[in-house]
């Protein structure tokens, strides 16, 4: 009942009143404003100062120490294992775009290598023919294994002078340990009973397995020794 008495003022109207099952906010209630990021302009200055920053050092509690660069790598990882979309999506287009360069990289590698094992086995075929001097390119077009299976191409051989003499090195070391072990095989078979036979065995093969297998199985050499 109303103070005056009167009920009927104290209601509301039937055409004011909100209708059953209807909401009386039918747009609801309004979204709050994401805060915006603040853009830096992407010029010499912001990009050398950025530069400089990655790379500073921040201190944390377990005493560990980390550059600004791998923190935010850290978080980005960490939110992105937690599921949150916009570091998942972050995350996977950095994946994404290593994959790309990485893929783009071996290709001109690839190319570069195939088109270099071609030229080679053709010019060292025509000097052969003409009586020429070999010239020694590095990489030889023989070290440039091309998979038929993949289509993987990959190098097993020296591709500068330093590492052709490294490998000279080594690889004729490793032809004359195995000249001598096939020798002290066979005085064995002679003499079972003799330790300083088997002594000189065992050291031998020791040193032939500190020696790289590549090094060991080096394609060019192999067939220059077979010649």
């Amino acid at each position: 009942m109303s103070l005056d008495g009167d009920d009927d003022a104290a209601r509301p109207r039937k055409d004011g009143r909100f209708r059953k099952g209807t909401s009386g906010n039918p747009r609801g209630r309004p979204r709050k404003k994401k805060p915006q990021g603040v853009w830096l302009p992407f010029d010499e200055k912001t990009e050398r100062m950025l530069r400089e920053d990655a790379n500073r050092l921040l201190s944390f509690p377990d005493g560990s120490q980390r550059t600004v660069h791998e923190t935010a790598i850290k978080q980005l990882g960490n939110a992105a294992a937690k599921g949150k979309p916009w570091a998942l999506r972050q995350y996977f287009e950095l994946h994404l775009g290593f994959e790309r360069n990485d893929k783009k990289a071996y290709d001109e590698f690839a190319q570069t290598a195939i088109e270099h094992k071609l030229f080679w086995t053709e010019e060292l075929t025509r000097r052969k023919r003409l009586g020429i001097t070999d010239p020694g390119q590095l990489p030889h077009p023989d070290d440039i294994i091309i998979d038929p299976q993949t289509y993987e191409v990959r190098v097993e051989g020296p591709a500068t002078n330093e590492q052709k003499e490294f490998w000279d090195l080594w690889w004729g070391r490793a032809q004359e340990l195995e000249e001598e072990i096939r020798e002290l095989e066979e005085d064995l078979k002679k003499e079972p009973d003799d330790t300083i036979l088997k002594d000189d065995l065992e050291h031998n093969k020791r040193l032939l397995a500190l020696i790289p297998e590549r090094i060991k199985n080096w394609p060019s050499a192999k067939k220059r020794s077979s010649r």
